[in-house]
């Protein structure tokens, strides 16, 4: 999957998930210990969050890591998961 599209999605999914919870940039910034701009960055796709940025910004959103990943799978323009279980299923194993 192209890198671009999978960190776009991202932020589209913690956008989404942040406005749904009520909160500004600033407020989810403080929650997650990163500085707001980087917020927004990473919600307009310019730049991708650590594994644990993620991890800071989807609890502070009550949320997962986990499903934003998934969530933002579903969004991009390539189906990532089922381009891996095509490769899972045609070699008979996941390696």
């Amino acid at each position: 999957m192209d890198r671009d599209s999978l960190s776009q999605s991202v932020g589209i999914v913690l956008r989404e998930a942040r406005v749904k919870a009520g909160l500004s940039q600033e407020a989810l910034a403080d929650r997650a210990g990163v500085d707001r701009t980087f917020v927004g960055r990473i919600e307009n796709g310019k730049q991708s969050p650590t594994l644990d940025t993620l991890a800071r910004m989807a609890q502070a959103l009550g949320l997962r890591p986990s499903e934003v990943l998934r969530q933002a799978e579903k969004r991009s323009p390539v189906g990532y998961s089922n381009h891996r279980r095509s490769e899972v299923d045609s070699n008979g194993d996941s390696d």
